[in-house]
C-alpha cells in the first residue's frame, strides 16, 4: 500500500508526504528447515513458522526555497516501524560452534530527522554560499542470542556546516 502527497503552498513553499507499507517474504534460507551444515563452526536452519517482514515507512518534508536569493530552509522526517521483522537467533553451544535459526520480532524502528539552511549571497563577481544542518537518527533493533532476547538501541546526531567561494570568471 502506497501513497503520497504534494502540496505547493506557495511559490517558495511546499510539503511532500509519502507513507508506504510492506509485506515481504522471507527467502529461501530463512524459512527452509534444513541445516546448512557447509561451515563446520557455524551451522544455518531456517524456521518454516517465520511470518513475513510488515513494515510501515513515513516521509515528510517541507521546504521553503526562494529561487530569487537562492536560499531557504528543509524539513523532514522519515521513519520505519516494523509489525513483524524477521530476526537471527544464535546459540553457541559449549564446542564454541554456533547455530543460527531465524525469528520474527515486533517493534523494531528506525528513524531519521532533520533540517538545513542554505544561502547565497552574490557581490559583483564574487559569490558567497554557506549553510548549516542537523540529522539525527534514532532506531531499536532486537535480537536472540542463546536464547535470550535483547534490545539496541542507536542515537547519532550529525551537525554539519558548509561555506563555499566563488570568484567570478577568469
Amino acid at each position: 500500500i502506497k501513497g503520497y502527497l504534494s502540496y505547493t503552498l506557495s511559490k517558495s513553499k511546499s510539503i511532500y508526504v509519502n507513507y508506504d507499507y510492506q509485506v515481504n517474504l522471507p527467502n529461501a534460507n530463512q524459512i527452509l528447515p534444513v541445516e546448512n551444515l557447509s561451515n563446520p563452526v557455524s551451522t544455518f536452519v531456517g524456521n518454516s513458522n517465520l511470518t513475513p517482514n510488515k513494515y510501515h515507512t513515513l516521509f515528510v518534508n517541507f521546504r521553503n526555497f526562494k529561487a530569487a536569493t537562492k536560499s531557504g530552509y528543509r524539513l523532514f522526517a522519515n521513519g520505519s516501524f516494523y509489525e513483524s521483522q524477521i530476526v537471527s537467533s544464535t546459540t553457541f553451544n559449549a564446542n564454541s560452534t554456533r547455530i543460527t535459526t531465524y525469528e520474527n520480532m515486533a517493534g523494531t524502528y528506525s528513524s531519521t530527522f532533520g533540517g538545513s539552511y542554505n544561502k547565497t549571497i552574490k557581490k559583483e563577481a564574487h559569490t558567497f554560499k554557506y549553510g548549516f544542518g542537523f540529522y539525527n537518527n534514532v532506531g531499536l533493533s532486537k535480537g536472540i542470542t542463546n536464547d535470550i532476547a535483547f534490545k539496541a538501541s542507536a542515537l547519532q546526531l550529525s551537525p554539519n556546516v558548509n561555506f563555499n567561494y566563488e570568484y567570478g570568471t577568469l
